[in-house]
């Protein structure tokens, strides 16, 4: 069972989180710092959200560029084996359940689309030289 925790519980879950901060951060080269998470889900911008087998997902509401729609980000997820699926499954509930017309996130790695997720869009970067 998914369970959101609280900001004012994020200390006592931290050492988990901040361990799966850091193999995320090592496997996708993310440039944000466990600070900067810890820093979103105190203040509330984001929000904790703890899956059955150890894993989590850190979740954003965001409004949808032009049409303003209510989107749910998934600004960083870490899963234990198939805890995904439960992931998933608790994502489309919460969409459901808050009005969200899609969920979304950016991620390095391209086998979120074997799991059913399409690109949307491609982001390109490059160093200035």
């Amino acid at each position: 069972m998914v369970r959101q925790i609280p900001p004012d519980e994020l200390q006592s879950v931290w050492p988990q989180i901040r361990e799966g901060l850091e193999e995320v951060k090592r496997k996708c080269g993310e440039t944000w710092i466990p600070e900067d998470v810890y820093t979103a889900i105190k203040i509330g911008t984001s929000s904790l959200h703890m899956l059955s087998d150890g894993g989590f997902l850190v979740l954003t509401p965001k409004r949808e560029e032009h049409t303003n729609r209510p989107i749910l980000h998934v600004w960083i997820g870490h899963t234990q084996g198939n805890d995904y699926l439960e992931g998933e499954e608790y994502l489309d509930t919460l969409c459901k359940q808050y009005g969200f017309a899609k969920v979304t996130q950016i991620s390095a790695r391209r086998g979120w689309e074997r799991r059913g997720w399409k690109p949307a869009r491609i982001m390109y970067e490059r160093e200035v030289k």
